[in-house]
């Protein structure tokens, strides 16, 4: 695959599209492209379920594309539905040599920095709220630059002492990840970059020059729909619900007694029929107009528009100017108008996006059409605008995580990543006694605990040592010292005593009391 072509992998909740787009110039061309929907409910609410089953068909995407293309594909650039997702800011600042510009690189380490900042805030609130779950970063967008601690649009070819940049960083539990990696693993491909949904939807759906205006994307797909909000220039938050088109279809197959593949296709026939046909699970057949069965689904559609505004509203902290809808479901009929009532604002200010509108993107593929090709290629466009951090592969107890490649990386990042907390990582000492032994106070210390062990390709190292792709890194949690034990033994002499009556030697054994209590 050649170094202006990218591999991208829309993996969503009903279907898979792949598509393999390249940069010419300016222009930016869709060489091909594949969809398969899936056979079985492999995903649910953008989590995969069954991993075996979505990377068999990643596999046939892939190798129909290679075939009829003549290319290899050896990785994918990819994104994640914002399942249980967290956002977190981040700011990095750096005094530097005024003489020189300051290059593209450089300004990638600064944001690479504020990534990290996010991601240490969001590792103590997890540790505040006692939160098992281990989260890793799928992407970030940049709010502001600062030169000379003032805003500007971009620091690259820019002079001057001082720079800065602000960061709004998303993340997703371990387990979404890990399911989407492995996904990938077994169908013989690895991670060119990756992202979150509506950050590559955003990048088409919602060009620079769009941003000054206060306005809504919301990315809504099968299983979840994702938003973003972007006002003042800037990309401003995101936000998730586990709501999407198959809550209307479920409801559809419990109204009429349907399986859910045909469920889906009395759904996605109802925007285009006045009147539809279909026959149950008992083999009835069913004649009823589209506006009959509209009415059926109102109440579905109008929660589901309900959750997205009050998450809109909640960002945003008052109805934004517009609403940008993309994904297959949000040409679930109603919705947009649903959306637009929910906000208080006019319908007209509520719309669906398309390809269409993306005069740089050429090539014309039947399954980008409308909507829900909107995301697929924002996951490519967004490899040529935002350069990719590459991924390192270690191996963390016998288990593979991918890590950003931030440089240098230490053992303590790769632990993180891989959902171990740094928290008490040494033992704790065992819990002391204080004792009152004929009115002087003796102290008894529990034992110590001991640090953990790390090794790193089988030798001792610390939390500092340096990591490469492939090591293989044994990590085991120090353990508690026991708490001290105190035995009377312990306090009365070693020996029986003895006195003299009389020239008669008598034996005196110690007489114990504990809390006033004659212990025998």
């Amino acid at each position: 695959m050649e170094q202006d072509t990218v591999f991208a992998l829309d993996i969503g909740t009903r279907k898979i599209t792949g598509l393999v787009m390249q940069r010419q110039g300016k222009q930016i061309e869709v060489l091909g492209s594949e969809t398969i929907e899936h056979s079985t409910r492999a995903v649910l609410d953008g989590q995969i379920h069954d991993v075996e089953a979505v990377a068999a068909n990643i596999r046939e995407i892939k190798e129909r594309l290679e075939n009829r293309m003549n290319m290899s594909f050896e990785k994918a650039a990819v994104a994640a539905a914002g399942r249980a997702l967290k956002t977190a800011g981040g700011q990095a600042y750096s005094r530097r040599n005024y003489a020189s510009e300051i290059s593209s690189n450089e300004v990638l380490a600064l944001e690479v920095e504020a990534v990290q900042e996010a991601q240490y805030k969001l590792a103590q609130q997890e540790a505040e709220q006692q939160d098992g779950n281990a989260y890793f970063c799928v992407g970030y967008s940049v709010n502001h630059y600062y030169l000379e601690e003032q805003i500007i649009g971009s620091l690259v070819g820019q002079v001057g002492h001082s720079i800065g940049v602000e960061v709004v960083a998303t993340f997703l539990p371990r387990v979404v990840v890990d399911s989407l990696f492995s996904s990938l693993r077994k169908a013989g491909l690895g991670v060119h970059s990756m992202t979150l949904e509506p950050i590559a939807a955003l990048s088409i759906a919602i060009p620079p020059n769009m941003r000054l205006l206060n306005l809504a994307l919301v990315d809504a797909g099968a299983g979840t729909s994702d938003m973003a909000i972007v006002k003042n220039d800037s990309i401003y938050a995101y936000a998730m619900v586990p709501l999407g088109g198959d809550e209307v279809t479920e409801k559809l197959a419990s109204l009429y007694l349907l399986d859910f593949n045909t469920a889906e296709a009395l759904k996605c026939s109802l925007a285009e029929q006045e009147a539809v046909s279909f026959t149950d699970i008992l083999g009835n057949e069913i004649h009823l107009t589209s506006a009959e069965i509209m009415a059926q689904i109102e109440t579905v559609v109008k929660e589901w528009a309900v959750q997205i505004s009050h998450n809109i509203l909640e960002l945003n902290g008052e109805a934004p100017d517009a609403v940008l809808c993309v994904g297959g479901g949000s040409q679930t009929p109603g919705l947009s108008t649903a959306i637009a009532a929910c906000l208080e604002i006019p319908p007209n200010r509520v719309g669906v996006r398309t390809r269409q509108g993306f005069k740089s993107i050429v090539g014309d593929f039947a399954n980008l059409e409308g909507p829900q090709g909107v995301t697929p290629l924002g996951i490519a466009y967004h490899c040529f605008e935002h350069p990719p951090i590459p991924f390192l592969k270690v191996w963390v107890n016998e288990r593979e995580v991918a890590l950003w490649n931030k440089g240098e990386m230490d053992i303590a990042s790769a632990l993180l990543s891989s959902g171990i907390s740094l928290n008490n990582i040494y033992g704790r000492p065992g819990m002391g006694k204080t004792i009152d032994v004929n009115g002087y106070l003796k102290v008894f210390k529990g034992e110590m605990g001991t640090a953990p062990t790390i090794r790193l390709n089988g030798r001792e190292a610390s939390l500092e040592t340096s990591i490469r792709d492939g090591d293989q890194i044994t990590f085991k949690k120090g353990s508690d010292g026991q708490d001290a034990v105190v035995k009377i033994d312990n306090l009365a002499p070693a020996a029986d005593g003895y006195v003299f009556v009389n020239g008669e030697k008598i034996a005196v054994q110690p007489q114990v009391k504990v809390n006033g209590q004659w212990w025998d």
